[in-house]
């Protein structure tokens, strides 16, 4: 749908679904999608399903159709990689989730990989296993673990800085889905309270 006075190449790929219009992630700009989902769901009288979320939202629940339809309209906006990310989750909810902890560890790929091109821009060559050796030093500390176990674990000659952010995708899944958002500080309440039991 091109606007006047907007040409086409600059026009913003929507999908359809229903009556509605999703915007397709790019990943260029992850917070711009996912304002522009977050309206496109509310429209659609499905933002619910994302946020809070409940058990009237589950199979067999009393809106789990609405479920299915932010479903929908998630799966229609993201590219087959991050699809594959999002095969056998549950909810819309979780869904939605997975795609935020995905886009953490894209940006910081992103801008690691524009420094190397800037670096190669002039002229210098760089291998592979120094650029996933500089990868895991360049890494945030609340990958430190995974970092750690990488390079005691893995032979760092065959990897790729690919390799590597699929790792970190996988860590975060797996972070998220047991100790709940790693932005949040939950997680730290969990660890106070098996401390308190502990220590009892």
């Amino acid at each position: 749908m091109v606007k006047a006075g907007e040409s086409p190449e600059s026009a913003p790929v929507v999908e359809t679904v229903g009556l509605a219009l999703y915007p397709h992630l790019d990943r260029k700009d992850y917070g711009l999608w996912a304002l522009n989902m977050e309206v496109a769901i509310k429209a659609a009288d499905i933002w619910e399903t994302l946020d809070p979320c409940g058990d009237d939202y589950v199979k067999g629940g009393a809106k789990y159709t609405k479920d299915r339809k932010a479903l929908t309209a998630i799966y229609s906006a993201v590219p087959k990689d991050v699809m594959q990310h999002l095969v056998g989750k549950k909810s819309a909810k979780v869904a939605w989730e997975t795609i935020k902890t995905l886009h953490q560890v894209d940006q910081f790929a992103a801008r690691f990989v524009t420094l190397i091109n800037a670096i190669r821009g002039y002229g210098e060559r760089l291998d592979e296993v120094k650029n996933v050796i500089r990868f895991l030093r360049a890494a945030p500390a609340r990958y430190m673990q995974i970092v750690t176990s990488i390079e005691q674990c893995l032979d760092l000659n065959t990897m790729t800085v690919d390799d590597l952010v699929g790792r970190f995708k996988a860590h975060d899944e797996r972070v998220r889905l047991t100790l709940g958002d790693p932005d949040k500080s939950e997680h730290l309440m969990l660890m106070k309270q098996q401390w308190m039991t502990l220590s009892r």
